[in-house]
């Protein structure tokens, strides 16, 4: 509470405008007709962005206190509560908040303040990220019971999605976060079904955070959901798959089936063929001469191609699962032959060793949207949130924004007041939902807009090629027999040997 003396208010102020525009029409001494041109200001009592502005009247000498906005009205979110949530949603902190303030020239709240306000912001948020992560379950669980997949006991079997995101950045020399977050993801919707958070009590490497994270969501999903998750799609990582065999959540005689994500295949095998094009030497030690390793090195994107055409023409084969596993290893065996003819790299064969996770044509990028979404609660990584439950509070923000979207500002204002937000929230939010939606159909029209163009040729304009006769660019007046000899002169040079051609060809492709 901080008291300000001065003959007159000073800075800006943020004020509900409809109510107090009523309060000072309110004000009315009977006794002389006192109105608000009456009152001399005397004082402010500031509680954050709140404040009450006490006045004197200068004929009868009563008091008038005028407040910023309703204390009693609890529609509304306080307007310290409203401002802390969106210093969290925009991923700052106190010390952004406080620029921010500064620069509009109007008093910030106290950092104590600020403490209490985002304690009470993290349990809101806490509570409906798990309403939506139990919501989520229910329609994936309609899913699976829909197709017929469960187990023995009836409970219904899906395909999630995993991984780890940590509060900074390693740049793959600095594992050492003090905090670190994995949520597991529903396939089916791309909804958030299980996320937790590691900030306080961790006692082993930040490393092994990821993959004790996402044990610890699978032994919790049949009391959370009652679902099995039978699939897990995951990048690569063996930890996240031995510590599951180890743990067996759902008994020793159901194995968790691993399935790789399609894209990190496909990048680290263009990896390994696009290192292949820098070597100029062999495993074998034999001299690879430059023009066949720029060969291979334009053909990357063919070679890749190959692959993902094959696995979409296999998928939508009616064979069954392992007859279409092998028969998809067989493609990529054959693939360096369609390209290279009988060349043959050992690379294909390690692709080939994952045919039984891209027969399946899946990614993880739906967890990689989460991740994104973590980095944007807390400022790119940038700033450390892990102190004090703040970096628990932003990953609570970020399930909400991948189940809900834009409805996060809704849901958390109806959780702390019980009622919906105002005119001006709703509204952003209503901005924000066609957005989304205009975007989603524009990326649909791209995906199956018809690959043929009409080409349309046209003249040049007045600007190209323009003669002028300032810079002396006027035709050359030629006779006959002159223009005669300079196209002979000019196919003369056009003339080349057959190896001068050979070597212009190899040194183009």
């Amino acid at each position: 509470m901080l008291l300000n003396d001065n003959t007159e208010p000073l800075g800006r102020r943020l004020v509900d405008i409809g109510y107090y525009f009523n309060e000072i029409k309110k004000i009315k001494h009977e006794a002389f007709d006192c109105t608000f041109s009456n009152l001399k200001f005397e004082q402010e009592i500031r509680h954050g962005f709140h404040s009450t502005f006490i006045f004197k009247c200068e004929v009868c000498g009563l008091k008038e206190k005028i407040f910023t906005e309703n204390p009693q009205n609890s529609k509304n979110l306080d307007v310290n509560i409203a401002y802390t949530t969106g210093v969290i949603n925009t991923g700052q902190g106190f010390t952004q908040l406080q620029e921010i303030s500064s620069v509009l020239n109007m008093p910030c709240m106290a950092n104590t303040l600020y403490q209490k306000c985002h304690n009470k912001i993290s349990d809101s948020m806490y509570e409906v990220a798990l309403e939506e992560m139990k919501a989520a379950g229910v329609e994936e669980a309609n899913y699976a019971l829909e197709k017929g997949e469960g187990d023995e006991l009836g409970r219904p079997c899906i395909t999630v999605v995993a991984d780890g995101s940590w509060s900074k950045r390693s740049y793959r020399t600095n594992y050492n976060a003090l905090s670190g977050v994995a949520t597991i993801i529903a396939l089916k919707s791309g909804k958030s079904i299980c996320s937790h958070t590691c900030y306080k009590n961790w006692s082993s490497t930040s490393t092994s955070m990821e993959s004790d994270i996402i044990v610890e969501g699978f032994k919790k999903s049949i009391t959370m959901h009652n679902l099995i998750y039978a699939k897990l799609i995951g990048d690569g990582d063996s930890s996240v798959t031995k510590k599951l065999h180890i743990a067996k959540p759902y008994g020793p005689n159901f194995k968790v089936v691993k399935i790789e994500c399609t894209n990190h295949i496909m990048k680290n095998y263009i990896n390994r063929l696009r290192e292949m094009t820098t070597k100029r030497k062999s495993s074998e030690g034999n001299i690879v001469p430059g023009s066949l390793r720029q060969i291979l090195k334009d053909r990357l994107r063919k070679l890749r191609c190959g692959v993902t055409m094959a696995i979409q023409y296999r998928m939508n084969q009616n064979y069954a699962h392992n007859e279409k596993v092998n028969l998809l290893k067989k493609d990529i065996m054959n693939g360096q032959y369609h390209v290279f003819g009988l060349h043959t790299n050992c690379t294909l064969h390690l692709l080939a060793h994952h045919s039984s996770s891209l027969i399946y044509g899946v990614n993880n990028n739906c967890v990689k949207g989460y991740n994104s979404l973590v980095a944007k609660f807390v400022g790119g990584k940038r700033i450390n949130f892990s102190l004090r439950g703040s970096y628990q509070t932003r990953c609570s923000a970020a399930v909400i924004s991948q189940n809900a979207g834009p409805l996060l500002i809704r849901n958390l204002h109806k959780k702390i007041t019980n009622y919906s937000p105002g005119k001006f929230t709703k509204s952003f939010i209503d901005k924000k939902l066609r957005t989304i939606n205009l975007r989603r159909k524009a990326t649909v029209k791209r995906l199956f807009k018809s690959r043929s163009k009409v080409t349309k040729f046209s003249g040049p304009d007045k600007d190209y090629g323009d003669i002028d006769t300032e810079l002396e660019c006027d035709q050359l007046n030629l006779g006959p027999q002159e223009f005669e000899n300079k196209k002979i002169e000019f196919l003369e040079k056009l003339k080349k040997t057959k190896d001068q051609i050979l070597q212009i060809a190899k040194a183009t492709i």
